[in-house]
């Protein structure tokens, strides 16, 4: 027997179903990284849209501080704070400050952890079910 002959048909039926778990381990690590991609893709078209809009606020802020007591500490913290506050917004707000841009997929860690480890599961694949 050579050792560069055609495979025998125990070998073949041996070696068909872990070739069959790769080829969808492949297909399932493919669309979960295409989902990644076109997930930034989305977020990136969502932080280009949000650059371009803003937001009108009018508003009056009214805050009223009561403090009620007649011991030395009440009228420290009623010197402290002895105000009534009031003022009132008329303003136009962006909205970059809120928004992170969303990071690119890192192309050289899936290869490396992902599709070297699948390429090296192919190529050893039928010496584990000998």
């Amino acid at each position: 027997m050579s050792p560069f002959a055609r495979p025998t048909p125990p070998e073949i039926k041996a070696s068909w179903q872990p070739l069959l778990k790769w080829a969808i381990t492949l297909i399932v690590a493919t669309v979960i990284v295409l989902i990644d991609f076109y997930f930034h893709r989305i977020l990136s078209h969502l932080l280009e849209f949000g650059k371009t809009t803003r937001t009108e606020q009018q508003g009056e802020h009214l805050l009223q501080v009561k403090i009620e007591g007649e011991g030395p500490i009440a009228a420290m913290i009623k010197e402290l704070i002895d105000y009534n506050f009031t003022s009132s917004v008329n303003a136009s707000v962006g909205h970059e400050a809120c928004i992170q841009s969303p990071r690119p997929p890192a192309w050289t860690n899936i290869f490396y952890t992902i599709y070297l480890p699948l390429i090296a599961m192919f190529f050893l694949q039928n010496y584990s079910t000998l």
